[in-house]
């Protein structure tokens, strides 16, 4: 069973912390720098949150037209990754899905 949610809520839930590294990039609404893309210089920032803390990373997809959230790493229709501060409860893992187009009207992602 997939556990479904809106970006917004899983967003206050889950608290993505972003790559405060990065001096420009993807943003969502006012928040920039929380999407890291599949780059040289976030890939150390990926590559660190699969080894030391794979539950709080998370891949934007995009399927059939759609975006979503995933948890994990996933490398197949990727956009981009977030690291939160919170963990993916282990019940839901690999089964945790985030619909994007929940967004309010005035807040919009870009990636």
């Amino acid at each position: 069973m997939t556990q479904s949610m809106r970006f917004e809520e899983w967003w206050d839930t889950y608290m993505p912390i972003g790559n405060p590294e990065a001096e420009s990039g993807p943003m969502v609404g006012d928040h920039p720098r929380l999407l890291s893309p599949w780059s040289d210089g976030d890939r150390a920032q990926i590559d660190a949150a699969l080894a030391m803390t794979p539950d709080r990373l998370w891949t934007l997809v995009e399927v059939d037209g759609q975006q979503l959230v995933i948890d994990g790493f996933a490398y197949v229709n990727r956009e981009g990754y977030f690291v939160t501060e919170r963990p993916c409860p282990p019940e839901l893992q690999g089964r945790f899905e985030v619909t994007v187009d929940g967004l309010d009207p005035d807040q919009e992602f870009s990636p």
